[in-house]
C-alpha cells in the first residue's frame, strides 16, 4: 500500500497515535504574509489532566494545500 508521498505506507505508525492515546486533535490553520501554518493540540480544556503519551499528543494528519500558483 503506497502513501500520499508514493512511499510504502506504514499503517500502524499512522494509526497508533489515533487508537492508542486518549483524546483527538484540533487542527488549526493560520496565515501571515502569505505563509500558511498548521498546528494541532488535544481537544481538552485542561491539558495537565492528560496522561503522558509516547506520541506527545501529536497525530499524523496528511494535509495537502494548493494555491492559485500551484
Amino acid at each position: 500500500l503506497m502513501g500520499w508521498d508514493n512511499k510504502p505506507l506504514d499503517v500502524q505508525a499512522l494509526m497508533d497515535p489515533w487508537t492508542k492515546q486518549e483524546n483527538y486533535p484540533i487542527l488549526k490553520l493560520t496565515t501571515s504574509n502569505d505563509v500558511v501554518t498548521y498546528s494541532q493540540e488535544p481537544f481538552i480544556s485542561n491539558l495537565s489532566a492528560l496522561a503522558p503519551s509516547q506520541w506527545q499528543y501529536l497525530w499524523p494528519i496528511p494535509v495537502h494545500s494548493i494555491t492559485e500558483t500551484g
